[in-house]
């Protein structure tokens, strides 16, 4: 009777022992613990339960690995999404070539700013500017050439403006400028031969050295037209004006413009 007695109580411990690492090991297992496992028990019982319970801690580790490395693919397939929405918007927005405001983004900045500005009562001007002896260069040299250069005066002209003015290119060798919130008149002159200054500065490319000039149209807000189809229309008329008249490389839309534009309308 002792030694049945004495062993119950062994086995009572031991059973005790196993349950309570159980415990631990279903504790760790609560708080995130997948890696740990419990080692096996003398009892048969305590020991196949110790064995599942290992198997389904490993399972769901291996759940957990994949989980995880499926929430990393989503991660990276919406970073590259949204990096394409981006990238999409980005070129329906701006000219392929030189990376400033194509044509319909340009109308829509300056949209906004021309109802700003009159609200406002604040004067601005648009630039049409049309390059002179391009044309040459483009059809001497190639079209590689011709695109380097268009780069180049896109990037000198976005340089010698201001953060509130607003740059296009139209196309070809058109390019378009909103100069926002002019003070004085002459600031659009200064501005102008700023401009112009940098453009007709020479161009290195490979062993070539180039030099281009412009024609520029300038517009004004509110006096030759109070929406971007007016003032465009306005500057473009002024700029074909500046390219006739050999003694001057910018003109101002003037009365003499619009009476000849109603008198042909």
């Amino acid at each position: 009777a002792i030694m049945v007695t004495a062993w119950s109580i062994m086995t009572l411990i031991r059973f005790k022992k196993g349950l309570a690492s159980l415990k631990i090991g279903m504790e760790a297992l609560a708080a995130g613990d997948l890696v740990s496992q419990i080692n096996s028990f003398d009892t048969d019982e305590l020991s196949a339960l110790a064995d599942d319970f290992n198997e389904m801690k490993q399972s769901l580790a291996q759940i957990t690995i994949k989980k995880e490395k499926l929430k990393q693919e989503v991660d990276i397939q919406t970073r590259k999404l949204i990096e394409q929405q981006d990238k999409l918007i980005f070129l329906a927005e701006h000219d392929e070539l030189t990376g400033i405001y194509n044509r319909r983004a340009f109308i829509k900045q300056i949209d906004a700013a021309i109802a700003r500005d009159l609200r406002g009562e604040q004067q601005a001007a648009l630039l049409f500017i049309d390059l002179n002896k391009f044309k040459e260069i483009n059809d001497s040299l190639g079209h590689s050439i011709g695109d380097e250069v268009i780069m180049t005066i896109a990037n000198r002209l976005v340089n010698n403006l201001r953060t509130t003015d607003i740059v296009g290119r139209l196309g070809g060798d058109e390019f378009i400028i909103w100069l926002d919130m002019i003070t004085e008149p002459i600031d659009i002159k200064n501005k102008i031969n700023q401009l112009l200054s940098s453009i007709k500065q020479p161009i290195t490319i490979g062993e070539h050295t180039l030099q281009v000039g412009a024609s520029i149209g300038i517009s004004v807000l509110p006096d030759d037209g109070l929406n971007s189809r007016e003032l465009i229309s306005a500057a473009d008329t002024a700029m074909y004006q500046a390219k006739a008249d050999h003694t001057t490389e910018f003109c101002f839309y003037t009365d003499d413009h619009r009476v000849s534009a109603l008198a042909t309308s």
